[in-house]
């Protein structure tokens, strides 16, 4: 019996946005959903201590309500960037003076996707941790909206816009070891194969940790029998 949100038709969406809600108001799954997530050269570097270089940062995980379920938009990112190039990764990117986390994730997924996200659409944060690769403290912003969503993706950062299925997330077939190779060098780390990529890293842990928020609300609160 599934303890997950299965596909469910939009009218049933209501009650999983009230039970990650009562969530966030309970302690995060934390670093024990990262954990099995992370690469096998990390060390559990991503929990720091960070540096003194480090830059706060923040990204959206937009749960998009649809006919076949909920939706996590993510991008891939274009092969010449200097920083995560060809990755799947969510919309975001550093503070700006006078931001908190919620307004720079907002503002982020704006310039990436072209899409407006206001604040009382906000569920929750989850755990920060840190992307030791570009030396951010990254903290994800969950919020919520109903779909259909039109991307219009900036091309200077977005190479292609695809859809997680939130329910894909608690499939442990889809979780598996993977080489990867991230600049000039490779490693063998736990990714989500959906879709034909392959989504690891920071972007892995933080599904991870999204799904564990949302283990249990199947039976629990969308009324799965």
């Amino acid at each position: 019996m599934s303890e997950f949100p299965e596909k469910r038709r939009c009218e049933d969406s209501e009650p999983l946005l009230a039970w990650l809600e009562t969530r966030f108001q309970e302690p995060l799954p934390g670093v024990a959903s990262h954990r099995p997530f992370a690469a096998n050269l990390c060390y559990g570097r991503h929990r720091g201590p960070i540096l003194p270089s480090t830059r706060q940062a923040a990204v959206l995980i937009l749960l998009v309500q649809s006919p076949e379920g909920w939706q996590i938009p993510m991008t891939i990112r274009p092969a010449g960037m200097q920083q995560h190039a060809g990755q799947v990764c969510f919309p975001g990117g550093a503070l700006e003076a006078g931001e908190d986390v919620e307004v720079a994730a907002l503002r982020e997924a704006s310039e990436e996707l072209g899409i407006t996200v206001t604040r009382d659409q906000v569920l929750g944060r989850l755990t920060p941790l840190w992307v030791f690769a570009s030396d951010f403290w990254v903290t994800p912003v969950v919020a919520s909206c109903p779909g259909p969503v039109r991307y219009r993706a900036n091309p200077t950062e977005v190479a292609n816009v695809i859809e997680v299925s939130l329910a894909d997330l608690a499939d442990s077939s889809v979780v598996q070891c993977c080489a990867v190779r991230p600049g000039s060098w490779s490693l063998t780390a736990p990714a989500f194969c959906l879709g034909g990529e392959v989504i690891w890293g920071a972007s892995s842990m933080i599904l991870g940790e999204l799904a564990a928020l949302c283990h249990g609300a199947g039976n629990s609160v969308a009324g799965l029998q």
